[in-house]
C-alpha cells in the first residue's frame, strides 16, 4: 500500500509531538549538562568550542552560536557523557546562530562506556543509520529513536554539511535503571525459574498446567504442549514469580504445541510484591494490548519501550484462536536490588514465632495476652482477638525474640477484633543478637520515629522502615491508641541472616545461602543450574556435579546475592564432579555490586584487573584471596578461560554481615565532638560563612548563617574535615543552606590519611574518571551517599562540582572508627616495648643464651655478654625464629634490623602464620608468584629498619619468621604491627 508524502509527514509530525510530550531534555540546553561533560573531536578556535553547541545558544561576547570543527571532513564529532545510563528517546538540532553554517545528515552513535560506540539506527530509514539534519541557522529538528536507547555517552557524527560544519543540540530521555549487560532470557525455558514459580488463574487440568508454559515445551507423557486455562474469558492470567527484582525488557510467546491453540493478543501486568500490579500503558494511557501468535510454534518476541522493575509478571490474554493456551519466555537484565529487601512475613500470622518468642510489659488478664497478638487473630473460647495493655500508658510494649538475627524491615498492624480498641501510632526499637541495648528506629532528625497505626478494628496497616536493620529482637511501644492499647500485628523482613563473625565459608556451600540467592547468565539446562554450583556438590543424577552455562563465551557468569552487605576475602572453586570428560574454569575474573545494579571488577595490586588461576582437574579446590577486602552484597564470577565446557563449584571466604547502613554512625560534625579547629574550606564568603557553620542540621543564629558558603564559585572549591584520626568512612549526608536557596546540586569526595595526597573517589568501573555524587535540591532534606567500597582516612574533603545559587552546605560524615592504619600507622605489638614477654619469644636454635630469642627485639643494643641480636646456631632455610602473642592478632606488616654490633644480617625472609602452634600456613604471594611461598626482601646493614606490609592481613596467634637467605649469618631483630586482640 502507498503511502503519500502528506500522511508520512502527519505520522512523523504526530510521532514527534509524542515523544516530545513524554521525553525530557536531559540539560543541553538549561546548562545542567555541564561543559566539561561535552568534548569533540576537534574545535575550530575557543570561541566555536563545545560550550557553544547548547540548544539556542546565542552569539554574543565574542562566542560563537554553535560548536564549529576545526576541519570539514567524516572524522569530526562531538559527544556529551550523561554521567550515568539514560533511556535516550532522541535528539534535537539547529544550526550556527548569526552565521550560515549547519550540519544537513548526521549519524548518532551510543555507547555505555565511552570506548566501544554503536550506531542508532533510523527506523524511518530502513536500513539506515542516517538522521536529517538541518536546513537553516535556527529552526530545531527533532528526531526521534523507535526504540528507547540505554545510554551513557551519545555522540553526532556529521555526514554532510552546509559551508562548515556546526551545529547545536539537546538529548531527549529520561534517567534508566542501571545495569550491565544485554538482556537475557530469564529462565522459562532452561529451568532456573522452578515450577512452583509459574501459577495461573486456572487450568484445564493437571496435564494441562502452568508449569507447561516453558518456551519450547513438546508434549509428552500424557501432558501437553502448553498452558491452557480452563475457561474462555478475559479474566485468565498466566504469572512468574523471578523470585527477585529484575528489569524486565520483553517477552516471547508460542501456541500449544501439540493443537491449533494459540493467544494472538495479551495485556502484561507486572507487580513487587505479587499482591498490586500494575498494568503496562499505552500512549493514551489505557492498557496496552500486545499482538501475539498466528501458529502453534512461531516464536514472537514483544519488547517493552519502557523496562518494568518487578518481581511477579502476569499475562492476560484479551483474544486467542481455539483456545486460551500458550508458551512463554521472559527477557531482562538483573537480578537488582528493589527499593527494599523484598519483605516477608517472619511468622507472627502462621504460628512459625511460637508463643514462647513473644513478651510484653503487662497483659490485662491471660485472655488478652501476647499469644492473642497475631495478626487476623479473631476472638472465640473467651479468649480475646488482640493483646491488651493491662493500663495505658506509655511505659507498655510488646516484644518478638526471632531467636536469631533477621533482616527486619517493616510492621503490619491491625486493632481489635471484637473491641473498638487499637494503637493509633508507635514506636519501634530492635537489638541484634549478642547486644545488650535496645537502639531505637529513628526519623532523619535522629528522633524516635512515630508510625501510623491503626484506625479502626480490622484494617490492615504496613509500615516500612526507612533502612532494613539486623535485628533479633523486635520491641513495639504504643504511642497513641483508641480506646485501649489493643493490637495484633506481623513482622515484615527476610532471613535469618547468615552471620559470619569470623573469616570463614559464606554458606554456598553449606546452604546457608539459599539457592534463591544464586542466579547466572545461563544453565544447559536444570539438572546443570545453579543449585548444582555449590563446593563439593557430588553428581547425583540426573543432577550435575556442577554449574554449567549454556554456551562457552565471555558473556557468561555465577552470581550470588548475600542478601547483606559482607567483606569477602576470597573465593574457592572447583570443577564439575562425575564427568569423564573433564569440565571446569581455568580462569576468572570476579566484580561485586551494593545494588546488583553498578559492577565493579575487582582489581589487582597494581589497579589491573584481577585475572585469577582457576583449576587443573574436576575436584582439587584452588583458592583465592581478594586483597584488599571487598565489601559488597552481590558478587559475580566471569570465567575467562576454560577446559571443555563452562563448568564450576564455588564458595566465597569472608565475614559479616556488615551492613552500609547499620555499621555507619555519624562521627560528630552535628554534635561537636568534632571541634571547629578541625573544619576547614578553600575560601569563606566571609567569617560569619565560614566552614564551622557546615554542621548538619545548624541552624541561622543572629549573624552567623545556616552553612558554609564559598567565596567563589568554581571548581576549586573545597571543604575538609579532620577526623583526628584515621576512620573507616562509609558515606557522606549533605543539606543545603538553612536561610537561603543555596545548595550543591553535585560534589566529589577526597580523602586523605596525612592531609596532604589526596585520593579522589572514582566511578564504578572507571578508575581514571571521579564518581560524581548526587547532592540537594532544596535548602533542609538530609541526601545520604555510601561509599562503595568504604575507605579508610582522616581527612575527608569534598569538592562541590554544581550548585544552586551559591556554593553553601552542611554535611555530616558517617564510619566507624577509629581504626589502626594498616600502611602508615601500624600499631606495634610490643617486643621494641617488652609489652610481649621473654617467654613468647622461642627459636629454632640459638647460638649460646646470649644470642637468644629474647635478644631479637627491634633497636635493642649488646649489653656485657648479651648480643645485639638473636643468632641461630647453625646458618640454613631450617631456621626459624618465633613470637606467641597469647590471643589471636590481625597483623599488618614486620619490621627487622640486623645484629648491632657484627656484620650479620638476615637479607630475605618468609612468614608463617598459627593459631595453635602446631599448624603453620606460609603467607603467599598476590601479585607475583602467586600461590607460591611470599619472599620479603629485607636488611643490607646492621641497624636500618625495613618493614614489609603482608599482601592480606593474617589473624594469628604465633608469627614465625624464617630467614631464607642472609650476610655472614642469621641474625636479627625485628617488630610486629597489627591490631587486636581479637575476640575469637
Amino acid at each position: 500500500m502507498a503511502i503519500s508524502h502528506n500522511a508520512l509527514m502527519v505520522v512523523l509530525i504526530v510521532k514527534m509531538m509524542i515523544a516530545t510530550s513524554l521525553q525530557a531534555q536531559l540539560g543541553m540546553e538549561d546548562g545542567r549538562l555541564t561543559d566539561v561533560q561535552i568534548t569533540a573531536s576537534s574545535c575550530f578556535d575557543g570561541n566555536h568550542c563545545t560550550d557553544r553547541a547548547r540548544l539556542n545558544q546565542p552569539l554574543g561576547n565574542g562566542k560563537t552560536g554553535a560548536w564549529s570543527a576545526r576541519t570539514n571532513d567524516q572524522d569530526q564529532y562531538i559527544q556529551v557523557d550523561l554521567r550515568q545510563l539514560h533511556e535516550v528517546s532522541g535528539v534535537m538540532t539547529q544550526g550556527r546562530n548569526g552565521y550560515s553554517q549547519w550540519v544537513t545528515s548526521f549519524r548518532v552513535l551510543s555507547s555505555l562506556d565511552g570506548l566501544t560506540f554503536t550506531p542508532i539506527p533510523n527506523a524511518m530509514m530502513a536500513g539506515s543509520d542516517i538522521f536529517n539534519g538541518n536546513s537553516d541557522r535556527d529552526t530545531i529538528v527533532t528526531n526521534d529513536f523507535s526504540a528507547n536507547i540505554v545510554s551513557r555517552f551519545i555522540r553526532f557524527e556529521p555526514v554532510t554539511w552546509a559551508n562548515h560544519i556546526s551545529m547545536r543540540f539537546e538529548v531527549l530521555g529520561s534517567i534508566a535503571s542501571k545495569v550491565e549487560g544485554p538482556q537475557k532470557a530469564l529462565g522459562m525455558k532452561f529451568g532456573q525459574i522452578p515450577d512452583n514459580a509459574i501459577t495461573a488463574s486456572t487450568e484445564y487440568d493437571a496435564n494441562h498446567g502452568a508449569e507447561r508454559s516453558r518456551l519450547d515445551t513438546a508434549a509428552g507423557a500424557g501432558k501437553t504442549g502448553a498452558w491452557s486455562a480452563r475457561t474462555n474469558n478475559v479474566n485468565q492470567w498466566l504469572q512468574v514469580d523471578l523470585n527477585s527484582f529484575y528489569i524486565i525488557t520483553g517477552v516471547i510467546t508460542q501456541g500449544r504445541q501439540d493443537a491449533n491453540q494459540w493467544v494472538t493478543g495479551f495485556r502484561v501486568e507486572s507487580s513487587d510484591d505479587g499482591v498490586t500490579f500494575n498494568p503496562i500503558l499505552d500512549c493514551s494511557g489505557n492498557q496496552q494490548v500486545f499482538t501475539g501468535n498466528a501458529d502453534r510454534n512461531t516464536k514472537v518476541t514483544t519488547e517493552f519501550a519502557r523496562p518494568i522493575t518487578g518481581r511477579f509478571l502476569r499475562i492476560r490474554p484479551s483474544s486467542w484462536n481455539g483456545h486460551i493456551s500458550m508458551r512463554l519466555e521472559i527477557l531482562g537484565k538483573g537480578a537488582v536490588a528493589g527499593q527494599r529487601f523484598e519483605p516477608l512475613k517472619l511468622g507472627m500470622e502462621d504460628g512459625r514465632i511460637a508463643d514462647s518468642q513473644l513478651s510484653s510489659s503487662t497483659c490485662y488478664d491471660v485472655n488478652h495476652c501476647v499469644d492473642r497478638a497475631r495478626l487476623n487473630q479473631v476472638a472465640g473460647g473467651g479468649r480475646t482477638g488482640a493483646w491488651s495493655a493491662q493500663v495505658n500508658d506509655h511505659s507498655q510494649w510488646i516484644e518478638v525474640d526471632l531467636l536469631t538475627d533477621f533482616m527486619f524491615s517493616g510492621v503490619v498492624i491491625q486493632g481489635r477484633s471484637d473491641a473498638n480498641q487499637w494503637v493509633t501510632g508507635y514506636s519501634l526499637q530492635y537489638r541484634p543478637d549478642g547486644q545488650t541495648t535496645l537502639i531505637d528506629i529513628v526519623d532523619e532528625n535522629g528522633a524516635a520515629q512515630i508510625f501510623s497505626g491503626s484506625s479502626d478494628r480490622d484494617s490492615l496497616v504496613i509500615s516500612m522502615l526507612p533502612l532494613p536493620v539486623t535485628a533479633r529482637y523486635v520491641r513495639i511501644h504504643p504511642e497513641t491508641w483508641s480506646g485501649h492499647i489493643s493490637m495484633r500485628f506481623e513482622l515484615l523482613g527476610d532471613g535469618p541472616i547468615n552471620v559470619v563473625s569470623t573469616p570463614g565459608k559464606l554458606g554456598i556451600e553449606d546452604g546457608r545461602v539459599a539457592a534463591s540467592s544464586l542466579s547466572a547468565s545461563s544453565c544447559y539446562d536444570g539438572n546443570h543450574c545453579v543449585d548444582r554450583s555449590r563446593l563439593n556438590q557430588p553428581r547425583a543424577s540426573p543432577f550435575t556435579g556442577a554449574w554449567s552455562a549454556r554456551t562457552n563465551d565471555l558473556d557468561q557468569w555465577i552470581q550470588v546475592d548475600l542478601r547483606q552487605a559482607f567483606e569477602v576475602t576470597g573465593i574457592i572453586t572447583q570443577g564439575r564432579n562425575g564427568w569423564p570428560h573433564g569440565q571446569w574454569v581455568q580462569s576468572y575474573q570476579m566484580s561485586y555490586s551494593i545494588d546488583g545494579k553498578d559492577w565493579i571488577l575487582v582489581k589487582g595490586c597494581l589497579a589491573e584487573t584481577q585475572i585469577f588461576p582457576g583449576n587443573f582437574d574436576a575436584d582439587s579446590l584452588v583458592e583465592n584471596a581478594i586483597s584488599p577486602p571487598v565489601t559488597a552484597r552481590f558478587f559475580r564470577l566471569h570465567p575467562v578461560r576454560w577446559n571443555n565446557h563452562i563448568s564450576l563449584r564455588w564458595e566465597l571466604i569472608g565475614m559479616g554481615p556488615t551492613t552500609l547502613a547499620g555499621s555507619s554512625r555519624k562521627l560528630g560534625l552535628e554534635d561537636y565532638r568534632i571541634p571547629d579547629s578541625a573544619i576547614t574550606a578553600s575560601t569563606q564568603f566571609d567569617a560569619n560563612h565560614g566552614p564551622q557553620r557546615a554542621r548538619l542540621n545548624l541552624p541561622l543564629s543572629g549573624a552567623l548563617k545556616g552553612a558554609w558558603s564559598a567565596l567563589t564559585l568554581d571548581h576549586s572549591q573545597w571543604l575538609q574535615v579532620d577526623l583526628q584520626g584515621n576512620y573507616r568512612v562509609t558515606g557522606i549526608i549533605t543539606q543545603g543552606r538553612a536561610s537561603a536557596d543555596q545548595w550543591v546540586t553535585m560534589y566529589k569526595v577526597a580523602y586523605s590519611r596525612n592531609g596532604e595526597d589526596f585520593t579522589t573517589i572514582s566511578s564504578p568501573g572507571t578508575p581514571l574518571q571521579d564518581k560524581v555524587f548526587d547532592g540537594n535540591s532544596d535548602r533542609s532534606t538530609q541526601v545520604t551517599n555510601y561509599f562503595a567500597p568504604p575507605f579508610t582516612a582522616r581527612f575527608i574533603r569534598v569538592l562541590p562540582d554544581e550548585w544552586h545559587g551559591h556554593i553553601s552546605m552542611r554535611i555530616e560524615i558517617l564510619g566507624a572508627g577509629p581504626v589502626a592504619n594498616m600502611l602508615s600507622d601500624a600499631v606495634p605489638l610490643g617486643l621494641e616495648s617488652t609489652v610481649i614477654p621473654d617467654s613468647s619469644l622461642t627459636a629454632s636454635s640459638e647460638w649460646d643464651p646470649d644470642h637468644g630469642a629474647k635478644r631479637a627485639r627491634l633497636n635493642l643494643a649488646r649489653v656485657g655478654i648479651l648480643r645485639g641480636a638473636w643468632s641461630a646456631r647453625t646458618n640454613n632455610v631450617n631456621q626459624w625464629i618465633q613470637v606467641d602473642l597469647l590471643s589471636p592478632y590481625r597483623i599488618f606488616a614486620v619490621a627487622t634490623q640486623g645484629r648491632q654490633d657484627l656484620n650479620q644480617w638476615v637479607t630475605s625472609y618468609k612468614i608463617a602464620c598459627s593459631n595453635d602452634g602446631a599448624t603453620f600456613d606460609t603467607v603467599q604471594g598476590i601479585c607475583t608468584n602467586a600461590a607460591a611461598d611470599r619472599i620479603f626482601t629485607a636488611n643490607t646493614d646492621r641497624n636500618t629498619i625495613v618493614t614489609n606490609s603482608l599482601p592480606v592481613p593474617q589473624v594469628c596467634r604465633f608469627v614465625r619468621l624464617l630467614p631464607a637467605t642472609w650476610n655472614s649469618h642469621i641474625s636479627l631483630r625485628m617488630e610486629l604491627y597489627g591490631e587486636g586482640p581479637l575476640t575469637e
